[in-house]
């Protein structure tokens, strides 16, 4: 494979090969190129496949930017990126608060902390509604009811 990894790196680019993550560092150039138009706002929720942005994508339009902090920027602008960025942080720190409370790792914890880091060069927060955006909001809300249970005084019977 590393006779042929400049072939390999062609065949995965899509046309404007950069050497490194199949093409992402364009993406995220022409999509950041982009945010002064709306930097406050954004272009709006869900527009990043806008028909009104296909003259920045000739030959291959990407379904998403990639990285979850410029798509937000993108679609959100600041006020969303701030917003959702508050939203995760605070889903983080709760989170691993679970964990001292349950006295067990938080599965939401390691969940939120995946999908950050994911967020780098893929979608997982901002869009639509992925698995593991889902997910952990999901094990954040069972961890959370079973530290509720665990606290209430258990009710003994006669």
């Amino acid at each position: 494979l590393g006779i042929f990894s400049d072939e390999i790196m062609q065949a995965m680019s899509r046309g404007e090969a950069d050497g490194s993550l199949s093409g992402r560092t364009v993406v995220w150039e022409k999509t950041m190129a982009m945010v002064p138009e709306a930097f406050m706002k954004g272009h709006g929720f869900a527009s990043f496949d806008d028909e009104a942005f296909d003259a920045a994508w000739p030959g291959y339009r990407p379904p998403h930017a990639h990285n979850t902090w410029i798509m937000s920027l993108f679609e959100t602008g600041l006020v969303g990126t701030v917003l959702i960025s508050i939203a995760l942080f605070l889903l983080l720190v709760q989170s691993y608060r679970l964990s001292a409370r349950l006295g067990r790792p938080s599965y939401a914890f390691y969940i939120t902390l995946l999908s950050l880091l994911a967020g780098l060069t893929g979608l997982i927060y901002g869009g639509k509604m992925s698995t593991l955006m889902g997910l952990s909001f999901v094990l954040f809300y069972q961890e959370n009811m079973e530290r509720v249970r665990l606290s209430r005084p258990s009710e003994s019977t006669p």
